[in-house]
């Protein structure tokens, strides 16, 4: 009777060890396919956050074309106010000597 319990004592560690090799293995996939997954999803956003970069590139040459244009602009639009008071100033002189006239 111990000889069989025994041996029945054995068959049931024999398969509770088995089992949680089958259950560690399980587990080790299951991780495994975890980590794959992330990995993935870590890659693609290191691929988004490149893509951004070269967007915010091309955003702050873009910003500064039109940072030089408006530069440009208000030269121009001095320059122009500039030759505005002159332009009144020969007028006032040509109306001064129409007057005299």
């Amino acid at each position: 009777k111990q000889w069989y319990q025994r041996r029945v004592r054995e068959e049931a560690v024999g398969k509770l060890s088995a089992l949680e090799t089958d259950t560690k293995s399980s587990e080790m996939e299951l991780l495994a396919e975890q980590i794959a997954l992330l990995n993935g999803t870590v890659e693609a956003n290191v691929s988004e956050i490149e893509s951004l970069e070269l967007q915010l590139e091309e955003n702050s040459r873009v910003i500064g074309s039109y940072e030089d244009t408006v530069t440009e602009q208000e030269t121009l639009l001095e320059q122009s106010k500039g030759e505005l008071e002159e332009c009144k100033t020969e007028m006032n002189k040509s109306r001064d000597l129409i007057a005299e006239l």
